[in-house]
This record gives C-alpha cells, sequence and structure tokens, in this order.
C-alpha cells in the first residue's frame, strides 16, 4: 500500500538572494548567516562603503545590519565578497531543485504502456512512484 506524499517543496525563498531577488549566484554567507549572490553582495560592499564611508573596515548586512568585517582588510572593498566562504548547502538545495524539475511517472502505468501518467504518492514498500490509481491496488 502506498503511503504519504511527494515531499514537500522546497521553500524558493532560500534559494534567493535579498538583494536583486533572483535565484542565487555563486552565494555567498556572512557571519550572521545571511546568503547573497557574490556579485550583488560585491556591489552593495562597494556602494555602501563609498563616499564618507571609504576609510570603513567593515560594513552592515543588508538583511540584519549586523557590521560585518572582512575577511582580510587589506584586500580592495570590490574583493571583500569574494572573501567570505561559498554557501554549499545552498549550492547544493539549488542544484537539487533543478534536478527534481523533471517530472516523476507512474512506475506501474509505466511498465503497462502508459508512459505519461504522473505519480502522487511514494510506496515504500515498493519503493517506487505511483498514481492515484496504482496506490490502491
Amino acid at each position: 500500500m502506498a503511503e504519504g506524499g511527494l515531499p514537500p517543496e522546497l521553500d524558493l525563498h532560500l534559494l534567493e538572494c535579498p538583494i536583486c531577488l533572483e535565484r542565487l549566484q555563486q552565494p555567498k554567507s556572512l557571519p550572521c548567516l545571511h546568503s547573497f549572490c557574490q556579485d550583488c553582495l560585491g556591489t552593495y560592499i562597494t556602494k555602501g562603503v563609498s563616499g564618507k564611508m571609504a576609510s570603513a573596515t567593515s560594513f552592515p548586512c543588508p538583511v540584519c545590519r549586523r557590521m560585518i568585517p572582512p575577511g582580510n582588510q587589506a584586500e580592495t572593498k570590490d574583493k571583500w565578497a569574494e572573501q567570505f566562504p561559498t554557501n554549499t548547502v545552498i549550492d547544493y538545495l539549488i542544484q537539487l531543485k533543478e534536478s527534481s524539475s523533471v517530472p516523476l511517472y507512474c512506475k506501474t502505468c509505466h511498465i503497462k504502456g502508459n508512459l505519461n501518467n504522473p505519480a502522487s504518492f511514494w510506496c515504500k514498500a515498493m519503493n517506487e512512484n505511483l498514481c492515484d490509481i496504482c496506490k490502491v491496488s
């Protein structure tokens, strides 16, 4: 007998940059644990830490406003964003989301010749995807 449904979708907001509101590209994580696209963070730093703040040795996080020092203050400000660690968890989730966007089909229907019947359940006992009709049988 089939149990449960498909796993819940990822919260897409976890994969979006709070600056550009697009899918994160080269996600960099700040010490406050907020993540941003490397390019967005670099632009934010260079534009925000200029003019009267040109001598600043830190910058406020765009989300929580916590002051963030770069790893190496001797580097030019346009290189600060590159110094932060890449958020490999977010990178992995993006790859997982992209690979899971392929539709799942009912394996039992597929064996019977109906190749396009979408699956809506996962059967733990049979270890396969099933549609609403096949999950009952």
